[in-house]
């Protein structure tokens, strides 16, 4: 849309996507010459300090430097909204695979998760969470066959559903732990990050949510 308003430096090329108080679009960026997605949150649709957090929590992963992310390259203010910007993933996610492969046996499946915990490891031992970890954020490069995490996305809208208690439908409580929604954890933890990591291997190998409950 031609009023929306982007850092100095980027052009926009399409919007994506939406969300309960983020949008994501497409943007290329001038001095770089690359094509990344650019976040934009909403200070208005949630309280302050969940954007607030969602900004320290990329930043502080940005320093981490954790192969195997997909995070923010970028992380700023632009009048009365957060940006994020990142790289768009490559290679297929998880979602896909199973979409086009069907159901994984445990030999190709299993393997999958491994190379994510390598990735989650330092991250918990730095004491950084994930939390909305889903099919739809995993990755496995086509060419090399490693996995990444599309950082920015698990972050922001996790965040989102949870300070908003808008939850879509089963799908978005089926890899959420329960004492995310229930409160007891609100910043996330690796015991959360576990948890949706065994319910996406579930689902790969069985094609089936761990629940079908929509309301926590």
């Amino acid at each position: 849309p031609a009023h929306v308003r982007l850092p100095p430096g980027y052009r926009l090329l399409h919007p994506m996507s939406r969300g309960v108080f983020w949008a994501n679009y497409l943007v290329h960026h001038i001095e770089s010459g690359q094509d990344l997605v650019l976040w934009l949150l909403d200070r208005d649709e949630v309280p302050t300090e969940v954007p607030n957090k969602i900004k320290a929590d990329l930043l502080k992963i940005g320093a981490a430097n954790v192969r195997g992310f997909n995070g923010a390259i970028a992380v700023g203010d632009i009048d009365d909204k957060i940006f994020a910007a990142s790289f768009a993933n490559d290679g297929e996610s998880f979602a896909e695979i199973v979409n086009e492969e069907g159901l994984l046996p445990e030999d190709k499946a299993v393997p999958l998760i491994q190379d994510l915990n390598l990735t989650l490891r330092p991250l918990h031992e730095a004491g950084i969470s994930l939390r909305g970890i889903r099919p739809e954020r995993l990755y496995r490069d086509t060419s090399t066959g490693k996995t990444s995490i599309d950082v920015v996305a698990t972050i922001i809208c996790d965040e989102g559903l949870v300070s908003s208690s808008r939850f879509d439908d089963s799908v978005d409580l089926a890899f959420l732990a329960p004492e995310r929604y229930d409160g007891m954890l609100p910043a996330g933890s690796a015991t959360s990050d576990i948890f949706a990591i065994g319910a996406v291997l579930y689902y790969m190998m069985t094609g089936q949510l761990i629940h079908e409950e929509s309301d926590p």
